[in-house]
């Protein structure tokens, strides 16, 4: 494993669990995957891998530092099966930490042992769950793949019409609104074009796909938006009273194009 991605593994965990929203941050889909794909997201997974692992006394500490108490019932059916309350509560006492905070624990525990045994269903549980974070899994990465394939496919296009996002940004720095909004409009339309097959002149491409195509409500007040006040740059001799989009709004519509349209691919 590399320094960099233990790094991301360290700034992406939740006690042991990968969390995903944090880890889609990360551009490198490839090591994405690879994370997702060689660590638990769920905690059933997580409990699981402890287990397999061999690893009881981690597996103890998380349970009770946790306060799981479903899984305090599932380790021990686990690991005896057959046995007896006071059996269990014998193999207990000799596995797991001395540290006198657990104490308390400890107590309830043996308290509640007949309940969270007879609660524990050892044939279903967690393995119905860990099938399920298995199908996640295989689903998330598939559209991790998708969207980092329209990714590309958006890119190829911007290439090939000349259209670089870092440019865009250095306009939006700049403050050169007016410029922006013409090159952006332009890359827009473009994108419109190939990706989605649309004809007619920019309004009716922005119309049909606003109205048609595009599911991010949040965009579409602001591509016409931006379209209006594109032409009033364009059409600088004519009296066009059209609202100059913010910095804000310019910024959002920027990474937008960068990922444009994803989610909107029925309609390819």
């Amino acid at each position: 494993m590399s320094l960099t991605e233990k790094k991301i593994i360290k700034e992406c965990s939740d006690y042991g669990i990968i969390n995903l929203r944090k880890l889609e941050k990360i551009e490198d889909y490839k090591l994405v995957i690879k994370i997702v794909n060689e660590n638990p997201i769920s905690l059933e997974e997580y409990i699981l891998k402890l287990y397999e692992e061999g690893n009881h006394s981690e597996l103890f500490k998380y349970v009770v530092d946790n306060n799981l108490t479903f899984l305090r019932g599932f380790y021990l059916a686990r690991n005896h099966p057959n046995a007896s309350c006071k059996t269990i509560e014998e193999a207990m006492k000799n596995s797991i930490s001395r540290d006198p905070s657990y104490k308390k624990m400890c107590i309830f525990l043996y308290a509640n042992m007949d309940i969270l045994i007879q609660n524990v269903n050892i044939t279903n549980y967690p393995y119905s769950m860990i099938e399920r974070v298995k199908i996640f899994k295989k689903e998330y990465i598939n559209r991790l793949l998708k969207q980092h394939n329209h990714i590309q496919q958006v890119k190829e296009i911007l290439k090939k019409g000349n259209f670089k996002i870092h440019e865009f940004e250095t306009m939006l720095e700049e403050r050169k609104f007016r410029h922006l909004a013409i090159d952006l409009c332009s890359a827009i339309e473009l994108v419109i074009e190939k990706k989605y097959h649309l004809e007619g002149g920019l309004q009716e491409k922005m119309d049909e796909y606003t109205k048609s195509i595009c599911k991010n409500e949040e965009v579409k007040p602001l591509l016409t938006k931006l379209r209006k006040y594109r032409n009033k740059c364009v059409h600088s001799n004519m009296d066009l009273d059209y609202e100059e989009p913010t910095y804000v709004e310019f910024k959002y519509l920027i990474n937008y194009l960068t990922n444009f349209g994803y989610g909107e691919e029925d309609y390819e």
